[in-house]
C-alpha cells in the first residue's frame, strides 16, 4: 500500500510540474503559456 500511494504522489507532482512549469523553474528553461486556438488549450512556449 505505501509503494501505492508513493507511486500515486510521484505521478501527481509530475502532472503538477507538466501543468504548472513555475514550479520546476529552477530546471526548465523560461516557458510562457500561449493559448492554441485550433485546439483550445495551454501550451508552453520557449522564451528566447
Amino acid at each position: 500500500m505505501k509503494t501505492f500511494v508513493a507511486n500515486a504522489f510521484a505521478v501527481g507532482r509530475l502532472f503538477t510540474i507538466q501543468k504548472f512549469p513555475s514550479h520546476a523553474a529552477k530546471r526548465m528553461p523560461p516557458t510562457r503559456k500561449i493559448l492554441d486556438q485550433k485546439r483550445n488549450i495551454w501550451v508552453d512556449k520557449l522564451i528566447v
